[in-house]
């Protein structure tokens, strides 16, 4: 099976070569790979440049910088496959990661995300490691289970094409979604699509000063729309459940769902 790889790009020219070399150095060889550079205003197109003598790779150049919902979008339209992996900029794929959800894909055909473990890697200031933090997570049972424990981002994320294509894609219309366009994709496919759950570590991610800060620096406005999103989806389910919320600063914690009468 050929899948596609997509990697969304602004301004990760320190990172972007390893999250690419994962790619080529994958034990599954039959892949294609898209680079949507999002308008970087760094030195990221010059090391992309050397990798697109390989005719699996195409970098697609945006004019304007419109945020990852955006970029993502773009790249669904270029994809030709039927499943895609979507890798950020500056993680990285274990090189067991395409053949393992491939080999997934073909036993659970109808499923519409894939997804594994991953390991968070938290680097100082001079970019050496400080600490590695397995992230081990589950099969989640349905949408509401989903909804309910998601307590990490599911990575890494297999996709069937068309199950994406069905739901609309990410949504991009509204500026605060670009808090949470994962959290938002995965509860609106979980909504219509099986997930199904590899117990292996196929995901490298990297924390950074750079991201933790804007993570730090965006926690109110994320924590207000995971609000706003998780009574929206639970709406649009059709008001089987209401949210416990229990506020804790600038914290909205999600206590419990219990049934509406």
């Amino acid at each position: 099976m050929k899948v596609t790889v997509v990697i969304t790009l602004y301004n990760k020219e320190k990172f972007i070569d390893r999250a690419i070399q994962s790619v080529l150095h994958q034990t599954h060889s039959n892949w294609t790979l898209i680079i949507i550079n999002d308008a970087s205003t760094d030195h990221s197109l010059a090391k992309i440049e050397p990798y697109l003598k390989d005719r699996r790779i195409k970098c697609i150049t945006l004019k304007r910088n419109l945020g990852q919902a955006h970029a993502l979008n773009y790249a669904l339209t270029q994809i030709e496959t039927s499943h895609f992996i979507q890798l950020d900029a500056d993680d990285w794929l274990d090189q067991a990661a395409l053949g393992q959800m491939v080999d997934a894909a073909g036993a659970f055909a109808h499923a519409g995300l894939i997804y594994a473990n991953n390991i968070v890697y938290w680097e100082n200031e001079a970019g050496k490691v400080i600490k590695q933090e397995p992230i081990v997570l589950r099969q989640y049972t349905d949408r509401y289970d989903l909804l309910k424990h998601m307590n990490h981002t599911l990575l890494p994320r297999f996709y069937l094409t068309q199950a994406v294509r069905d739901i609309g894609g990410w949504l991009s219309q509204k500026k605060e979604d670009i808090y949470s366009e994962d959290v938002q994709i995965l509860l609106r496919l979980s909504a219509k699509y099986p997930m199904v759950w590899l117990n292996q570590f196929l995901y490298h991610r990297r924390k950074y000063a750079q991201n933790i800060r804007a993570f730090e620096t965006s926690r109110p406005m994320r924590w207000k729309y995971r609000y706003d999103l998780y009574n929206q989806m639970l709406r649009e389910w059709g008001n089987e459940y209401r949210a416990i919320w229990k506020k804790d600063g600038d914290a909205y914690i999600l206590v419990d769902l219990v049934p509406n009468k």
